[in-house]
């Protein structure tokens, strides 16, 4: 979890700047939800840690395009994975960063440098591959296990070809993403949820590509995981780093402005000290 923090205010930085960094790191430092689960170091927390890892990666690639970044990419999911399946979504970021990055052809023709762009981004998801059998070799040494308990865990409830009766709670919620966002309200508090969100759409807003990869990383795990048949706040946990980088540049960047600065400071100051209020209370 606090490895976690040091990640979010290199990724808001580079982004951003410094300011932007120092508020996402803030953020989710006092993110009740992300201060809960660190404390009893659920499964979720090293899957979180190297979905940033990703996210960081991410940016650089989107940047440079080089094979250093795909690599560490490639690695940084495969270990998310490791740490729990939900992981593998965070290898959506990198196809983004990819797509926007500078080494894609300009041009429809000729095709041979469309084939080479291709064959290049498959090497993330191979390091990823070769990074998950690595740290869980047991897949290999018992797959029929593997692919029992994947079906029965994952696959079976998701389909509906199973109802496990934990999930029973959770039967009369019309729409479990709405059902995500309205319990965010009490796991990050309102202010940071709300600057959260809005710092979604500034980072789409703003037209780069580093906050577009940014953005897309809540945006396709929010689309893709909202789809479980068990809502469980804790699987919220990585739109928690996530909204706090999206809030901090947000606020980095109205700071920044002149004309809005001073609505800017009320913004960016109410939502500081309701947010460490909130964990101070928890």
């Amino acid at each position: 979890g606090t490895a976690t923090i040091l990640i979010t205010y290199a990724i808001a930085n580079r982004v951003a700047g410094r300011v932007a960094g120092l508020l996402a790191a803030f953020f989710l430092a006092c993110a009740v939800l992300h201060l809960r689960d660190s404390h009893f170091a659920t499964t979720d927390m090293p899957m979180v840690f190297f979905c940033m890892l990703t996210l960081w990666w991410a940016l650089r690639l989107v940047e440079r395009g080089d094979w250093l970044s795909l690599v560490g990419a490639g690695a940084s999911v495969g270990a998310a994975v490791a740490s729990k399946y939900t992981g593998l979504i965070s290898l959506g970021a990198v196809g983004v960063a990819y797509l926007l990055s500078p080494r894609r052809p300009a041009h429809l023709t000729p095709i041979l440098p469309w084939v080479g762009w291709v064959s290049r981004g498959m090497v993330p998801i191979l390091v990823a591959l070769a990074t998950f059998l690595a740290l869980d070799p047991l897949v290999i040494w018992y797959p029929d296990k593997f692919l029992l308990d994947f079906r029965e865990q994952v696959t079976d409830p998701l389909t509906g070809v199973t109802r496990p009766i934990i999930f029973a709670q959770f039967a009369d919620i019309a729409s479990h993403r709405f059902y995500w966002l309205e319990n965010l309200w009490w796991s990050l508090g309102p202010t940071l949820e709300i600057l959260g969100i809005l710092g979604v759409a500034w980072l789409i807003a703003r037209w780069d590509t580093r906050a577009a990869v940014a953005a897309s990383f809540p945006l396709i795990y929010y689309l893709v995981a909202g789809q479980t048949v068990a809502p469980m706040i804790r699987y919220t946990l990585p739109l928690a780093p996530a909204l706090a980088i999206s809030a901090g540049v947000l606020g980095a960047d109205w700071l920044s402005r002149p004309r809005w600065r001073s609505v800017a400071r009320l913004v960016v100051g109410v939502t500081v000290v309701t947010t460490g209020l909130y964990a101070l209370a928890y």
